[in-house]
């Protein structure tokens, strides 16, 4: 029981894990449609994997998002992004969430950067 439990909290890790990873690549206009076919499968796949490769899936997760987080220099948690993509696949087929400027700037340190006080 205990071990089911355990196996139980790593897949929710994975999933909670691959939302943001998910949400850092929206937020990035990174993804294509195949990425995104690629990522709903992977997903399922959470489901049939065994704690050790749970254990492995979460540790690529955490080192890709350190290095999104790094690379674009995201100021905010990954919990607010995830908010976000909630938003962006709440809208109806076809719509668009548009953003501002200074949402943008709040959450990307390299946009900072660039456009300062813009």
């Amino acid at each position: 029981m205990a071990v089911k439990f355990a196996v139980n909290k790593l897949r929710e890790k994975a999933q909670r894990l691959h939302r943001e990873y998910d949400a850092l690549c929206v937020f990035n206009n990174m993804l294509t449609a195949n990425d995104r076919n690629r990522f709903e499968l992977e997903k399922h796949r959470f489901g049939e994997a065994k704690k050790d490769q749970l254990r492995r899936i979460i540790k690529q997760l955490e080192d890709a998002i350190t290095d999104l987080r790094r690379d674009f220099g995201f100021r905010v948690p990954n919990s607010e992004l995830v908010k976000i993509l909630d938003k962006v696949e709440g809208l109806p087929k076809g719509k668009v969430l548009r953003m501002s400027k200074s949402l943008v700037k709040r959450h990307l340190h390299w946009v900072q950067k660039i456009l300062g006080h813009v």
